[in-house]
Parts: C-alpha cells; sequence; structure tokens
C-alpha cells in the first residue's frame, strides 16, 4: 500500500510563480501517482493560484501551466485532479492560460477541459515554451 505524501513534499513536485511580465507560471516537476497524492497537488496549485487571484480580484491574469517535466509518457491524472483543473479554467480572473507538454493523454484531457468550460479562445495546448509565450503576448 502506497503511503500518502504530505502537503510538504507534494509543494516539492511544482512550481507557481508570478514572473516580470505578470505572467502566472505552473510548473509540475514530477508526476504524481495514487489517488489521494494525485489530487492534493492540484488542490495545493489551486490554493496558490486563488490566493494570487484574491489579492488583485479585478485583474486577469495570463497563465502558463508547463507540463514539459512530465514528459511524453503515459501521466497518470485522477478524476479529482481534472475537476480542479476545470475549475481554474472557468474562473473569471484568467485571461489567456497557454498549456505546454508532450504526453498525447495530457493533451486529451486538457482538450476536454478546454471544450468543458467553453473557452476554446482562451484555453490553448503548446509543445513548445516559445509558440505559448508568442500567443500569449498577442
Amino acid at each position: 500500500m502506497a503511503t500518502i505524501k504530505s502537503d510538504k513534499e507534494l509543494k516539492k513536485t511544482f512550481e507557481v510563480f508570478i514572473d516580470e511580465e505578470d505572467i502566472i507560471w505552473g510548473t509540475l516537476l514530477k508526476e504524481i501517482k495514487g489517488l489521494t497524492d494525485n489530487a492534493r497537488q492540484v488542490e495545493l496549485i489551486e490554493e496558490i493560484v486563488l490566493e494570487i487571484f484574491n489579492k488583485n480580484p479585478e485583474k486577469k491574469y495570463k497563465i502558463v501551466l508547463n507540463l514539459l517535466p512530465l514528459g511524453k509518457g503515459k501521466v497518470y491524472t485522477s478524476a479529482e485532479n481534472r475537476k480542479a483543473w476545470a475549475r481554474l479554467a472557468f474562473h473569471k480572473q484568467i485571461e489567456k492560460c497557454a498549456v505546454i507538454g508532450l504526453s498525447i493523454i495530457l493533451k486529451t484531457i486538457t482538450n476536454f477541459v478546454i471544450r468543458l468550460s467553453g473557452r476554446n479562445k482562451d484555453i490553448k495546448w503548446f509543445s513548445s515554451k516559445e509558440k505559448a509565450i508568442e500567443w500569449l503576448k498577442k
């Protein structure tokens, strides 16, 4: 039986920060397996992003979700994990969101969340940082 990771351990598996151009960057550094840990990782990310939003409730943000460190392989994502991403996708303070990755499975899930949120023009999948940043800045 797998042991459940602490929040401190899970926080080492991702980064969230605002760069000098006021773009919020979220990077998943490591794949998390296991229903509880997988869902909690995204909850922690969501908490940080919502904290940023709450500091400036009238501001709209551009976001980069960098999944490149997860590689091309089959990446585990729980139903709870997908729900948390969908909640964020619906958030009114997101102006645009570029998701960057190489995994076909994550691309499929991302495209499903995009369609579900109805934000086809605001959220897009990219396989390179350069193209994602170029699109965000348009």
